[in-house]
């Protein structure tokens, strides 16, 4: 139960910075896209949250296991 309540909480803490960097990229000047590669903004989007929701995953279920002392 424990796990999954955490990755639920990882889920939607994914789910809000995926929103939240596409709605940054929409406010984006057309002189941004004018000097980054196709694709380069949204490989990110693509590429650095999943490894991102991994770090918050692994690092919340660790520490909630670690008993408080």
């Amino acid at each position: 139960l424990q796990s999954y309540l955490i990755q639920g909480s990882i889920e939607r803490l994914a789910a809000d910075l995926r929103e939240r960097f596409f709605s940054h990229v929409l406010r984006l000047s057309h002189g941004t896209f004018d000097q980054r590669r196709t694709g380069e903004i949204l490989a990110l989007l693509t590429s650095d949250i999943p490894v991102l929701q991994h770090q918050l995953g692994a690092g919340l279920t660790q520490a909630i296991s670690v008993p408080l002392t």
